[in-house]
């Protein structure tokens, strides 16, 4: 490769970088209408980037865009990033919120084979198989391992709200409301986060539907 070649290289890489810094702070900071706008245009600049791949699906995502292609978008991140276990355990979660179980299934398996334990999502790895062990039918094993990723990463609210939606599944909403509460007590503590106010909001929905399920089911 000569020094053009290198150039070039390294000037892609900067603005593929900075696409992706982009994708990250609307993803926090914009409407949903512009994540979308721009990382559908970075992933078609930049197709060799599993990660904008991925952020591109996660906007399908919120955009309520349909399972297929929200589960295609995130096939093709999963697949662009074979040999990362942190894509495929980002992608296996994008996929099963895409009713995409056997798409998961295959993420779960890419990331056993190319990370083992050693790698940054190696707790939602956990997670992520918690899901497909709830889809299955396996409830113990999910709870598992639900209550596993939540005593190893309890900084995190997405284990918290992942332990309580299912056990609101199972029908057991008080149990997923003193989860929830104890979820928003963190929250509300954590005053470093630079996500919290977002995450408040979400936990506090996720809250109100737990409760509104739990008096509908008592008559009220």
């Amino acid at each position: 490769m000569g020094i053009r070649d290198d150039i070039r290289q390294g000037w892609r890489q900067g603005l593929r970088q900075a696409a992706l810094e982009r994708c990250r702070k609307l993803l926090l900071q914009g409407t949903v209408e512009e994540f979308i706008a721009f990382s559908r245009d970075a992933a078609g600049r930049f197709p060799e980037s599993a990660e904008i791949q991925l952020m591109h699906a996660r906007g399908l995502r919120q955009a309520e865009r349909s399972d297929c292609e929200v589960a295609a978008q995130a096939t093709r991140a999963a697949r662009v990033g074979a040999r990362d276990p942190n894509i495929q355990v980002q992608a296996g979660y994008v996929l099963m919120d895409a009713r995409d179980a056997e798409g998961a299934r295959e993420c779960v398996a890419r990331a056993e084979e190319s990370g083992g334990d050693q790698f940054a999502l190696a707790v939602d790895l956990d997670g992520l198989r918690g899901r497909l062990a709830s889809a299955d039918g396996e409830f113990e094993e999910a709870e598992r391992l639900f209550r596993s990723v939540l005593s190893r990463e309890p900084q995190w609210s997405g284990n918290w709200s992942q332990l309580a939606r299912f056990l609101w599944s199972r029908g057991r909403n008080d149990e997923a409301l003193t989860v929830m509460a104890e979820s928003l007590a963190r929250l509300r503590d954590d005053e470093e986060s630079p996500a919290r106010l977002r995450d408040i909001e979400s936990a506090e929905c996720l809250q109100g539907e737990i409760a509104g399920d739990t008096r509908a089911d008592l008559g009220d």
